[in-house]
């Protein structure tokens, strides 16, 4: 559960309700006896990452989740990316444009040379403290949690770095025009 969890719970958008005593014909009756009329159950039982045509050794995976060099790159093999391994206290699907040009930019150092052995170094290597100092629970669930403001701040560093530019509201206006 995310903080969202309680902003929404303490504005009347979500109610909390017990353990679900029965699945009706027309809905739900909980263990307290009250009744819910649905039209659709959503069973979310977690995270749960898989990539069954990877082989997942214990160097490159933990807890099911690939170890990846800014939850992007495979940090051994070089042209393998995921988008979308990572868990944002924000607008996800902003970061995965983030990350994508990050993959962009990678594919362009191995095409050209350019920056080539600089990021090859950083794939293998390079561990930022992506939590921004904050301390998540250690558990499986919450492996890949990143602070987005130390995530974006870094992620800014290296495009200044290997001189690639930010994505931002005006690059989607031009590719409109």
């Amino acid at each position: 559960m995310n903080t969202q969890v309680l902003h929404h719970l303490g504005h009347g958008d979500l109610i909390a309700k017990p353990d679900i005593e029965e699945i009706t014909a027309d809905g739900v009756t909980f263990k307290d006896g009250s009744h819910v009329e649905l039209d659709v159950i959503v069973l979310a039982t977690g995270y749960s990452y898989s990539v069954p045509y990877l082989e997942q050794n214990a160097s490159e995976w933990k807890d099911g989740r690939p170890q990846l060099y800014l939850r992007i790159f495979s940090r051994t093999h070089d042209n393998l990316y995921f988008i979308g391994y990572a868990e944002f206290a924000d607008a996800a699907y902003r970061r995965f444009d983030e990350m994508a040009q990050m993959v962009v930019m990678d594919i362009r150092a191995r095409a050209t040379g350019i920056n080539r052995a600089e990021l090859l170094k950083l794939k293998a290597h390079d561990n930022p403290d992506l939590a921004g100092g904050h301390k998540y629970i250690d558990s499986p669930r919450h492996t890949n949690y990143i602070e987005v403001d130390t995530y974006l701040n870094y992620l800014a560093t290296l495009r200044d770095r290997f001189d690639w530019p930010e994505v931002d509201e005006a690059t989607y206006q031009e590719l409109i025009r």
